[in-house]
Order: C-alpha cells, then sequence, then structure tokens
C-alpha cells in the first residue's frame, strides 16, 4: 500500500480503512512526491480532524518527520495554520 493510498483514506477521514491499512503493514511514514507523510496531508486538510491526527500518531506515523520543500513537521503547519486542537492532537 503507498502514501496515496494512506493519504485518500485520511483525507476521507476513513478509520475503519486505516485500521485495516495498518493490520496489513501500511507505512503510514511513507511520503509523496513533495516529501510529505500522510500525517501532513491530515494536519493541512482545510477541514483537519484533531481524532484523525492523533489516530496517526498512536499508530506510528511521526510527528516529527519535515517534509522536502520547507522541512518544516506536522506541528509547523498546524501552528502557522492555528488549529490549535490538532496541535494539540501532535503533542500527545
Amino acid at each position: 500500500m503507498n502514501s496515496e493510498h494512506v493519504i485518500q483514506l485520511d483525507y476521507r477521514k476513513d478509520f475503519d480503512g486505516l485500521r485495516q491499512a495498518v493490520a496489513h503493514g501500511a507505512n503510514l511514514n511513507s511520503v509523496d512526491e513533495d516529501g510529505r507523510t500522510p500525517l501532513m496531508h491530515a494536519v493541512l486538510a482545510s477541514d483537519a480532524d484533531s481524532a484523525m491526527v492523533r489516530f496517526l500518531v498512536l499508530n506510528g506515523a511521526n510527528p516529527n518527520a519535515a517534509d522536502a520543500g520547507q522541512k518544516w513537521t506536522p506541528l509547523h503547519f498546524a501552528a502557522r495554520d492555528q488549529k490549535l486542537p490538532v496541535v494539540q492532537a501532535l503533542l500527545v
């Protein structure tokens, strides 16, 4: 399962699909062409869901991974966009 599939499950907030993907060994730290992980996409979504962010972190997504361009972490993006519940979820 590639990062694009995990990112799509993430965008759809498909917790059941993500649980199955994790159970089958999905790499939650895989990156897309911009060097962004599924966790970064969850944080960057306009309707970012702190429960989804927490789920990803608790299941192995690295909250300290930096993207390829700006070298920003998910916390940088969440703070920039003033998404306090997401910031709190990243600090689990």
